[in-house]
């Protein structure tokens, strides 16, 4: 398995089923929308990563790992592969609680809950799945239960959310949440005529509420880089930084990026996936193949939408208005 996980790590689509009902969810758009990781997969990714001697991060994301039903089973055999092993897990907050298994608190898991509001008032028209005050309450819970250090905490930042961002920050700063992070909402290709209006504005106003928000982190000494979003960001190729970074879909299919399933290695359960790994990575031009990347621009200001479907099949999806 040379070359395939010699890297600091992977990424793993568990599922993409959520309970979030979000207008600006690309997962229910997704080509596997809906589908699951099964157990035949999740056991090859084992041996996989078992075979390479892999001692790196494992982030999971896409749908809601929660909801996935083998997660207990997932975790429980990844941190078991060796003691250099970690867990990066994104979630909605909505079913995390202090009452969850306790090896899903393994000091080697690092949660990340991700608001995209701080009221419910100001999720109405954008999210139907979720009670913010039961998240936060969740994440209270689990903070007195468990430690603020198996946590850190994101804000989706929109034009009717933004104004809130410091009173999230206080949250963070009052619970001890040393890890806290701010990202702009992205409005796919397809998506611009639902969340047109939820475009976050480039004015001094917005501009005055990030700087309110780096100075509460700054003065509960958390470190505000993570909500610093209008300083130029670092432009590189994200797989060039040494080895590629292996995306595993549901289908245990293997690619450099969540956005460029385009171009893929083969599946995790071939038998010559590090050969087919290790092509790719020689062949793949960085330059060409990041200007597609679904984290930039497009010249409308929309981003591409990842995920082996078009414009017109978003439109057909059902949202509620």
């Amino acid at each position: 398995m040379s070359g395939l996980f010699v890297g600091k790590g992977i990424f793993v689509a568990l599922t993409y089923k959520c309970n979030a009902v979000c207008k600006k969810c690309m997962t229910r758009c997704h080509k596997n929308r809906n589908a699951e990781m099964p157990e035949s997969l999740l056991k090859v990714l084992f041996t996989r990563l078992r075979d390479s001697g892999f001692q790196g991060v494992v982030s999971v994301g896409s749908g809601e790992p929660l909801l996935y039903g083998r997660l207990g089973y997932f975790i429980s055999s990844i941190l078991s592969i060796n003691s250099n092993i970690s867990l990066r897990i994104l979630s909605n907050g909505a079913n995390f609680h202090k009452d969850l298994p306790q090896n899903f608190f393994d000091n080697r898991i690092k949660w990340g809950i991700t608001l995209d509001a701080f009221t419910q008032e100001n999720l109405s028209g954008f999210q139907y799945g979720i009670d913010i005050e039961r998240v936060k309450d969740n994440v209270r819970g689990v903070v007195a239960g468990h430690g603020p250090e198996c946590m850190y905490l994101n804000y989706t930042l929109n034009s009717k959310n933004y104004h809130e961002l410091p009173e999230f920050c206080r949250f963070a700063a009052e619970l001890g949440v040393r890890e806290v992070y701010a990202t702009e909402l992205k409005v796919y290709e397809g998506f611009e005529e639902r969340l047109e209006s939820f475009r976050l504005p480039r004015n001094d106003e917005v501009l005055a509420v990030l700087r309110e928000s780096e100075g509460v982190l700054r003065s509960a000494e958390i470190s505000d880089r993570g909500i610093q979003i209008y300083s130029p960001p670092v432009k590189f190729a994200c797989f060039m930084r040494g080895r590629a970074y292996p995306v595993i879909d549901v289908d245990g299919s293997v690619s450099l990026c969540s956005g460029r399933e385009d171009i893929y290695a083969g599946n995790i359960a071939d038998d010559n996936i590090a050969v087919a790994w290790e092509e790719m990575c020689r062949a793949v031009n960085p330059s060409e193949f990041c200007r597609m990347c679904h984290s930039s621009r497009l010249k409308n200001g929309s981003y591409t939408l990842p995920g082996v479907i078009d414009a017109s099949e978003v439109r057909r999806q059902i949202f509620p208005s």
